[in-house]
């Protein structure tokens, strides 16, 4: 028993960290904006491109994802991801032409995209139903870091390093990743066991039969519950914060460039903590809908006071921190969607729902 609680952390732990570097590179080209166009010879419409096409890869392939993890386990998936991420990230730090860059940014996107539902997949058989939502709350609070760590502290770096070492640097970690991965991660903990072979029988059936299996998540009516919420609130949470937040706040708070980006960093912060107490709450309670509802509302609240008033920014700092924190409470979507199917499509249900926030 102690040997299997020791291996599900070593497990998350490099499964998280791929996880980390997949909001890391999400955010980036924000604080690389400059150093891009300036590599680049690039417009705004073609740095448009560059940050968006990581968006429409990870969209694109979410259903495979949870359709292959059921299938054929996270294991595998994880290792041919993370090499792919790597080799994106190197040819993103060599890339002599925009071209080349691009290229380099979708193949990153192709190989992280399958993080997060491969690492959902991977608590949920490695820590009991009981602990699932502060596993989630967890993951995500890691994921935040990695977006906030790729804000200021990845534009003080490229005053010291260079942004193509930087990314030169990441694709080797990534690639390393994917080794460790090879080596101590296991699909769930049943091989210590002497009835491991049924688990891996059940999931070879129902890998001849995944169109069946995506068929019985889509008809399943509790399922899209979560994933209206995310597609809503998790859609207008990653909108404002990835995206529209700062010019938002230059023109409603009259502030300057750096001020906004502090709001959104706060933000992205009460997102991580938010999620993750909201999860340790909900475990507890063994509550999911609640929650969720009494949550948004607040998070409802927080959307009211900024776009009908000019709060002071003794107010407006404290007011973005709790947006992110309330906001937090469509983690539990992920949750809900795993409480609601059948374990063997655990993964393709929480894909569907993922679906939804980048809908949104």
């Amino acid at each position: 028993m102690k040997t299997i609680i020791s291996q599900r952390w070593i497990i998350f732990s490099i499964v998280a960290s791929s996880y980390f570097l997949s909001f890391f590179h999400r955010t980036a080209p924000a604080a690389l904006s400059q150093e891009l166009i300036t590599a680049f010879k690039a417009s705004s419409i073609s740095l448009g491109v560059l940050g968006g096409v990581y968006y429409y890869l990870y969209l694109a392939l979410q259903l495979p994802t949870g359709v292959m993890v059921d299938a054929f386990g996270p294991r595998k998936i994880l290792i041919i991801s993370g090499v792919a991420a790597g080799i994106g990230s190197i040819l993103f730090g060599f890339a002599p032409t925009f071209l080349f860059a691009l290229a380099g940014r979708a193949l990153v996107g192709l190989g992280v995209s399958v993080v997060f539902i491969s690492l959902l997949k991977l608590n949920s058989h490695w820590f009991s139903a009981k602990e699932f939502a502060s596993m989630t709350g967890l993951t995500v609070l890691l994921g935040n870091l990695g977006a906030v760590s790729s804000a200021k502290p990845l534009a003080f770096i490229i005053t010291i390093i260079p942004w193509r070492y930087v990314f030169i640097s990441l694709g080797a970690f990534s690639i390393f990743l994917s080794l460790m991965t090879f080596l101590f991660v296991q699909n769930h903990p049943f091989s210590h066991f002497k009835s491991s072979k049924q688990p891996l029988e059940h999931t070879k059936r129902n890998s001849n039969y995944w169109y069946l299996n995506l068929l019985q998540t889509v008809k399943n009516p509790r399922i899209w519950p979560g994933f209206v919420l995310i597609f809503g609130s998790g859609g207008s949470f990653l909108t404002f914060a990835g995206l529209w937040g700062v010019p938002y706040l230059i023109d409603k708070l009259n502030c300057s460039n750096t001020v906004a980006v502090n709001h959104t960093t706060l933000m992205l912060l009460g997102m991580a903590v938010g999620s993750l107490l909201i999860g340790l709450y909900s475990d507890k309670t063994r509550k999911r809908k609640h929650p969720a509802i009494a949550t948004q509302a607040l998070f409802l609240c927080c959307w009211g006071i900024l776009i009908f008033s000019s709060p002071p920014l003794s107010l407006s700092y404290p007011l973005l921190f709790f947006a992110g924190f309330f906001g937090s409470g469509f983690t539990l979507s992920w949750t809900s969607a795993k409480d609601n199917a059948p374990h063997h499509l655990s993964g393709t249900a929480m894909s569907l729902v993922n679906c939804g926030a980048f809908l949104g």
